[in-house]
Order: C-alpha cells, then structure tokens, then sequence
C-alpha cells in the first residue's frame, strides 16, 4: 500500500498538500502559470508570424495559401488563447489550464501537417513542441506523460508521412519522455517545499498565539505601567521574556511620588449593594486606574482606595505625574453628573523608597513600594475624616507633603499653594512626629495650566532647600 502511495505521489505531487492549503497552493500556481502562459502564447504568435514572412515566403513554400493559413491560424489561436486565459472567470475556474491545452494540439497538429507538405521540414518539431506545451499546459508529472501522448498521437499524422525515420522519430520520443519526467519531477520538490513552508508558518503562528496568550496572562497579574516597561525591553531592547521580567521586578532605590486616594463614606453608602457601586464607584474607581496608568504610575486598586505610585529616574516626572493624575481625577469627580457624586480626597507623599518586588523570588509575586513616602500617606487620611479640616478644605484640594511640595516647586516655581499647621486639628502624624505641616494644592485654572503647560525643570537650589515658598491663603 505504501509503495502504490508513493507512486501515486510521484505522479501526482499535490495529493501531500493538505486541503486546508490546497486553495493558497492552487492560487499560487495560477499566478506563476498566468506568467509563463502569457510568454509562451507570446512568443509563439511573433514566431509564427515571423515564420512566415522570413521563412515561408523566402523559400518560397508552396501552396504558399496553405503556409499562410497555417502560420496566421496558429497565431490567431494562440491570441484567442492568451485573451482567454487573462479573462477573470477563467483564471479563478478548474479549468485555467485548458486554453494553453487546446493551443498546444493545434500547434502540434498544424507542424506534423507541415511535414506532409515539406518533406524538409525537421521531425523533432513536433517532438520538441510537444514538451514545451506539456511543460506550460500541466503541473504534474501524470498530466505532463498524458498530454505529451495526446500530442504525440495529434502529430501521428507527420510520423507517418516519414516512414524511414520511424525508429528515429519513436527514440526521439522516448528520450523526449524521460526528460520531461525529470524535468517534471522538480514539481513534487516544489510541492515538498510549499508543504514545509506551511507547516513552519502554522508552527510560527502557534509561537505567535502562545507567546501572545503569554503575553495577556501576564498583563493580568502585572500593573499596567510594569507591563508596559516588561513589553518595551522584549521589542526595542531585544530582551527575553525571563530578562525582561527580571528587570521589571528587579528591587531598586528611587526618588519616588505617592499618590493615596479613597472614596469618603464608601462603607456606609455600599452597605446596600446596588446601583450605586455600578453607576457611580465604578465608573469613578476604574476612571482612576484609567488617569494613574497614563501618567505612568504603578496603580493598586484595594476596595474605594487608590494607591500610585511613580518610580522613573526622573524624580521630577514622578511629581509632576502624580499632580496631573491627581487634577485629572478631582476634575472628573467634581464634574461627574451622577445623582450622588463620589467625595474623595488625593494625598501625594515624595521621598526616597524602594520598589519592585518583594514577594517570593519564585512563584508569587508582589510590585510595590517601601520606605516613608508610601507610609505617610495611611497616616495623614485620617486627618481628611476631622470635621474641622473638612470644613475649612473640602474635597477640591490636594493634600500634599513637605518634600512632595519642595518638589513640586522645584518642578513648578509658580504653584499655589496653603500651608496647614496640622497641631491646630489636635492631630499628629503617627510615626512622623517631624512632619508638623501639611500643604493642599488647591485645583484651580492657574495651577491646572503650570501643571500641564509648563515644560519641567529641575531647580538645583531647592535641592539644598533654598526655595522661598509663595503662599496664598
């Protein structure tokens, strides 16, 4: 059973192309056989006529009417042929092929003629034009030895005009036969190679679809900003996955910004679970993730609490990405047209820390950040729950810390700002008893427009604290 597979694979190539490839392999081969149809109906037509201008006529073959029509029959058929193949409908039909099959009987018949009218004229004629036409009317070896028989058996009519060269013409023949079978035989390699060419592109796209699976699952565990640096490494530092991870997760010491932010009576207004956390938390919370992701922070979302922050290089880009994610989100709390608006108040610390990850070093993972600036701000929310505090600064402002204010200032000379003696609330800082002051940045146009018009500069004075700090009340 194999050995009669194997012949019939020999004969005919493209049984081994599997059917889910067979429509790209068959539009291939009407591209490459509409090429090498439309040269050899060209080349025919000008040598036919040519034929019989500088051949017939100056040997002056006679009935020069018979050798006339010959010449411009065989020209006008290979034309019609050639129009007939271009056309749409019949290079998308089964049947593309059989202009040129038809066109090689004709030329065959009409040269084995010749050799009844001319005994001078050459046998292997009609042997050499029966290859040509087998090679460019079919693709396989089978179709190639079968229409060359039809050919050969069209031209009978000039073998048998040449009885003394017959052993001649049938070895001609015979050897004609075999090199088109050699000839033909480069079309099972390329079969073999169109074949390989698909399995390695399914095998690339499966790499493609695993790497790209990967690539959501891993989006699903990592902050949006981290996930973005992991993707930057693999496609413009040419990093591998396992590399890229490591770095992105690599602990390191930055100057980095904090922001805090929580949904004032969210534990009592959720209590009902309702239409109230879908039309009016949601939105808000997820709004929140929204802005701190595009500005580059590193976003954790616990409960109504928001918790960013940003751990660039550049500590003035931390600052300045957490005042405009926190503008951004007062903005869209404050306007939100919901029938019960969402209240919350944005606290930002600065200051040295330590990122990345500090969970297992195999398995579970945990990104976030250590030191005083992510500390700071669980121990300044409570003062934003103390009725005097609230009514002299309601939720329009931003609460900021000292070194997050210098910062700022550095980044922006002209910010508004307030300074609040928190002693005077009856409050401490818990674990922070040298930070006696706290500063709220209100959300106005004026700082709005320093925030996100002003190019961001770095202030060397304020770094050894030599800022004269503009107050407004």
């Amino acid at each position: 059973m194999e050995k009669i597979i194997t012949i019939l694979i020999t004969l005919y190539p493209t049984l081994e192309i599997p059917q889910r490839h067979l429509l790209l392999w068959q539009e291939r081969e009407r591209k490459n056989y509409t090429y090498k149809a439309s040269l050899y109906f060209s080349l025919f037509i000008i040598a036919y006529i040519y034929h019989f201008y500088y051949v017939d006529i100056p040997l002056q073959k006679k009935p020069i009417e018979d050798w006339q029509f010959y010449r411009f029959s065989c020209a006008s058929v290979g034309a019609f042929c050639w129009i007939v193949t271009m056309l749409k409908g019949v290079r998308e039909s089964k049947f593309y092929r059989a202009p040129a099959m038809v066109a090689g009987l004709y030329f065959t018949f009409f040269q084995a003629l010749s050799m009844v009218w001319r005994e001078a004229i050459p046998y292997y004629y009609v042997i050499a034009l029966s290859v040509i036409s087998s090679l460019i009317a079919t693709p396989s070896l089978l179709g190639a030895f079968i229409y060359f028989s039809f050919c050969m058996l069209v031209g009978k009519i000039g073998i048998d005009a040449r009885p003394n060269n017959a052993q001649e013409i049938y070895s001609a023949a015979f050897v004609s036969f075999l090199f088109l079978g050699a000839i033909k035989s480069n079309f099972k390699d390329q079969v073999r190679a169109f074949v390989i060419e698909m399995q390695n592109l399914e095998t690339e796209r499966e790499k493609i679809k695993l790497i790209q699976e990967m690539k959501e699952q891993i989006k699903t565990f990592l902050p949006t900003e981290i996930f973005n640096r992991y993707m930057n490494l693999i496609s413009n530092e040419k990093k591998t996955s396992l590399q890229a991870m490591d770095e992105v997760l690599r602990q390191r010491k930055v100057y980095a910004a904090v922001l805090m932010s929580d949904i004032r009576g969210y534990t009592q207004m959720t209590k009902n679970v309702g239409t109230y956390i879908k039309n009016v938390v949601a939105p808000d919370i997820q709004n929140t993730a929204s802005v701190a992701d595009r500005n580059s922070g590193v976003t954790r979302i616990i409960g109504d609490e928001t918790f960013v922050y940003y751990d660039s290089e550049d500590s003035c880009s931390n600052i300045s990405n957490a005042f405009k994610t926190a503008f951004e989100i007062m903005e869209f709390t404050l306007n939100s047209s919901s029938f019960k608006k969402v209240e919350r108040y944005v606290i930002i610390s600065f200051g040295e820390a330590m990122v990345g990850n500090i969970g297992a070093l195999e398995g579970y993972r945990h990104i976030t950040i250590q030191g005083p600036p992510a500390n700071i701000c669980s121990r300044i929310d409570p003062i934003t729950k103390n009725e005097s505090f609230k009514k002299d600064f309601d939720t329009s402002n931003i609460i900021a810390t000292k070194l997050a204010l210098d910062k700022l200032i550095d980044s922006y000379c002209d910010i508004e700002y307030q300074e609040v003696d928190i002693s005077s609330y009856n409050f401490t800082l818990k674990d922070f008893p040298d930070e006696k002051k706290l500063f709220i940045v209100p959300v106005n146009a004026h700082n709005k427009t320093i925030i996100f018009s002003t190019e961001v500069t770095e202030n060397i004075e304020s770094e050894k604290n030599l800022i004269d700090y503009k107050k407004v009340a």
